[in-house]
């Protein structure tokens, strides 16, 4: 693979992944509560949560690699308030996915429930805020 097109996978891959991760989440929350098919949401939610650690893995190795890109647009209040929003919203979904995931591993149905009910719409909404900060940066 060229040094070019590696650079534009590594770029893209974090912003990828965290996007189908929400479309995933938003599918699973579907499988359970329309169709009522636990197999279909475990596929899902489990196909989420790899996408999650593909994004956490590629985010991190993009840093090392290139660094961190500074916004450098009009909009930079904007962009720091979105910024600062998925951010608060990325730190507290990582414990919980994990908490909600480990509770339907232990077979505590009532709790992974009840948590997830706050898991699934942060995790959806800290996809859509990193989208925005990927725009924001890249186009």
């Amino acid at each position: 693979m060229s040094d070019y097109l590696w650079e534009g996978v590594i770029l893209v891959l974090p912003s990828v992944s965290v996007g189908l991760s929400g479309v995933f989440v938003l599918l699973g929350v579907w499988a359970i509560k329309i169709k009522k098919d636990i197999k279909l949401h475990r596929f899902f939610m489990t196909s989420a949560f790899i996408l999650s650690f593909i994004f956490i893995s590629s985010y991190i190795l993009r840093h090392f690699m290139f660094g961190v890109k500074r916004y450098e647009g009009d909009f930079r209040n904007l962009y720091v308030v979105i910024l600062s929003f998925h951010t608060f919203c990325a730190t507290l979904n990582l414990p919980l996915s994990i908490y909600t995931i480990f509770l339907a591993f232990r077979r505590n149905f009532a709790r992974h429930k009840k948590v997830a009910k706050i898991t699934a719409p942060l995790w959806i909404i800290t996809a859509i805020t990193g989208w925005i900060v990927f725009f924001f940066l890249y186009l």
